[in-house]
C-alpha cells in the first residue's frame, strides 16, 4: 500500500514488484525483511524472480472462455489450476495462525499445501 492506503496498482511493475510492495505494507519491517532475503542467501528468491519472469502471458480477446478448464488432479484432489503453496517456514511471523491460516487460503482458492519441516 501507499501512503494513502491503497494498494498497488497492477501496473506498478512487474507481478513480484506488486506483492513485494503489498507484502512490505503488510508486514512488520523485520519480518519482511526475513521473507524478502528467501533461503540460502538469496539464491531460492532470485530463482523464483527467473522463474516468473520468463512465463509470457498471451492474451486473447474475442475468443469464446466458456469451456478452459484450468483443473488438474494432483494426489487425488481435484485442484483448480496447476499451482500449489510451495514449502516456508515460519507462517507464525505472517499471521497468528500460522500454517493453518495458509492451509484454510489455499482450500479455499481449491489448491494444495506443502508444508515445511520446520
Amino acid at each position: 500500500m501507499d501512503s494513502t492506503g491503497a494498494p498497488p496498482r497492477a501496473d506498478e511493475g512487474t507481478l513480484v514488484d506488486v506483492q513485494r510492495a503489498a507484502a512490505r505494507a503488510a508486514l512488520p519491517a523485520e519480518v519482511f525483511g526475513y521473507v524478502d532475503t528467501g533461503s540460502w542467501h538469496g539464491t531460492s528468491r532470485a530463482e523464483a524472480e527467473a522463474a516468473w519472469s520468463a512465463v509470457r502471458l498471451r492474451p486473447r480477446v474475442l475468443v469464446d472462455v466458456s469451456t478452459v478448464d484450468t483443473c488438474v488432479e494432483l494426489l487425488g484432489q481435484r485442484l483448480r489450476g496447476p499451482v500449489i503453496v510451495g514449502p516456508t517456514a515460519f507462517h507464525g511471523l505472517a499471521h497468528e495462525e500460522a500454517e493453518l491460516a495458509t492451509a484454510r487460503a489455499a482450500s479455499r482458492a481449491g489448491s494444495l499445501l506443502t508444508l515445511s519441516t520446520r
